[in-house]
């Protein structure tokens, strides 16, 4: 049976690297080029961009499951194609060489793999360039364009060496998949990758109105901090580190870093418990820490890539960690979500969840925030810190099913200390569990 190594140049106004390839494939999502070779022969290209049609013999091998498709990151040419021939490709007939690669110890990316196995293809640096440059929609509009200009000539120009670097992925490509496959991915790895593209295919549903509910009182609540922070330091912007250091300098207190670490230890310091100033540095401090708390930043990106359906997709990354094969978070890092610890619950959920609608018929960026949320919600509370704890929440399940969720603490950890039978370590997890210290102490 034939093998297929397929690369994919692409388009679309949504931003890949922050909303994830599904959310990418929406819109005005367009294939360019698709270079392709069957096992050792000839490398060719489709230049779809300029009308060129994909052969039906190549069509139909791409849909049908019998024959095996092969490419770095096989994820993004199967969800894309997906979209271009409004078919579901199941991951069953893809093979993906960085999942192989991986699990053989080596890098992530194409390039990398590519000279740590000092191939004699490598990836064109130029690529890069050329991937920026058909990003920006003006520049691919050239080619297609009516109009005679320089401009046109440039971007035509860097389209043919656009074609090139596509062609030489497949080789690149292809080359690592002839050296790893000396070593073979074992069956049980293939499977859970399948599952895994599954998982990331299906997704997981997210409370709309929530979502919106929440960035929209952070918003509000941060620009109140703002306000109170200006007048109580007379300082423009006080999320700068600059402008705030000026600022302490000036009460007295000198500080290199405005970090969350060193802040706490500044603020537990006995000379500047000492200083006259300090009830004003300590409230300073802490309205700057509940505005620069990043977790609530997490609402903005199930924002960016939640799909038309309003689910998320692509949140796991197989072989993550490529020494122990981890999944690894991605765009919303879903395996560090902040806990949720209020024993009022879901009733602030549901507070938070359904007041925005009747009780904000004007939205101006500066008010007081008296939200009409009872006194738990807002009594001088952090309530970025409120919202942080609600993001699990924002997360649901569909109608008629339920989540069960299980937070494994130290996981790698503890599944490494068995399989490689270190006693010591079975032994501290057993009892007080605090391996950090222990390993420490083993350490020096």
């Amino acid at each position: 049976m034939k093998t297929l190594s397929i690369d994919i140049e692409t388009y679309s106004s949504i931003d890949l690297t922050k909303s994830g390839v599904y959310k990418y494939t929406q819109n005005d999502f367009e294939i360019l080029l698709i270079a392709y070779a069957y096992d050792d022969e000839e490398i060719k290209i489709i230049d779809l961009k300029n009308n060129e049609k994909i052969p039906e013999n190549l069509k139909k091998d791409i849909l049908d499951e019998r024959i095996i498709k092969t490419a770095f990151n096989a994820n993004f040419e199967r969800v894309c194609l997906s979209k271009y021939f409004n078919t579901y490709l199941s991951p069953k007939m893809f093979r993906c060489t960085q999942v192989h690669a991986l699990y053989l110890g080596l890098p992530h990316g194409l390039d990398n793999v590519a000279k740590s196995l000092r191939l004699k293809e490598q990836k064109l640096e130029e690529g890069k360039s050329l991937i920026r440059f058909f990003m920006k929609k003006e520049n691919l509009d050239l080619l297609t364009s009516n109009s005679e200009s320089i401009k046109k000539t440039e971007a035509i120009k860097k389209y043919e060496d656009f074609k090139k670097y596509c062609i030489n992925d497949v080789r690149v490509e292809r080359s690592i998949r002839k050296v790893l496959e000396k070593v073979k991915l074992p069956e049980s790895e293939q499977k859970l990758w399948e599952l895994d593209q599954e998982i990331n295919d299906r997704g997981v549903l997210v409370d709309i109105n929530l979502l919106k509910n929440a960035i929209y009182y952070d918003n509000i609540f941060k620009s109140n901090l703002i306000e109170k922070l200006k007048t109580i330091t007379n300082i423009n912007n006080p999320k700068s580190n600059n402008q705030m250091k000026d600022y302490l300098k000036s009460l007295g207190v000198e500080v290199n870093s405005l970090s969350k670490e060193s802040v706490g230890d500044l603020l537990n310091s006995c000379e500047v418990k000492k200083n006259p100033h300090y009830e004003k540095i300590k409230e300073v401090l802490d309205l700057r820490a509940m505005l620069n708390k990043t977790s609530t930043k997490k609402y903005e990106a199930m924002k960016r890539c939640m799909c038309d359906d309003e689910r998320i997709r692509g949140l796991f990354q197989f072989y993550g960690a490529n020494r122990t094969g981890r999944w690894a978070g991605r765009l919303v890092q879903v395996q560090n979500l902040p806990q949720n610890k209020m024993s009022n619950l879901e009733e602030v959920r549901e507070k938070i969840r359904n007041e925005i609608n009747t009780n904000f018929p004007s939205r101006k960026k500066n008010f007081n925030y008296d939200f009409n949320i009872n006194s738990y919600l807002y009594n001088q509370e952090n309530l970025s810190d409120i919202l942080s704890q609600l993001i699990r929440t924002t997360f649901i399940p569909k109608k008629n099913h339920r989540f069960i969720i299980a937070d494994f603490s130290a996981i790698e950890a503890r599944i490494i200390a068995y399989l490689s039978d270190e006693k010591w370590r079975i032994d501290v997890f057993n009892t007080h569990g605090k391996i950090y210290e222990a390993s420490a102490s083993k350490m020096f």
